[in-house]
């Protein structure tokens, strides 16, 4: 079976606020390097969901044109990791 090269250019972003589109996360980790990818999705559908349990967070995956920009925004932004995008 071939191996499936990694590239290590995209990231998790986890925790976000459901209202967060993919404006608001280009502003905040374009600076970075280039972006070649947003994708901003939320894990609100949740089977056997409560209606006294919190609503579901967003998350989203940013694709980097390089490694290095990857692991940029990974080091900037892990000390940040409770800052809120909205």
């Amino acid at each position: 079976m071939p191996k499936i090269p990694i590239d290590y250019t995209s990231i998790f972003i986890g925790q976000l606020d459901r209202a967060t589109d993919e404006n608001t996360v280009r502003d905040r980790f374009s600076k970075y390097g280039t972006i070649v990818g947003i994708q901003v999705l939320s894990n609100s559908v949740v089977p056997n969901r409560r209606p006294s349990d919190p609503p579901g967070t967003g998350f989203a995956f940013v694709k980097y044109d390089s490694r290095e920009a990857a692991t940029k925004a990974v080091k900037a932004e892990v000390c940040h990791s409770q800052a809120s995008l909205s």
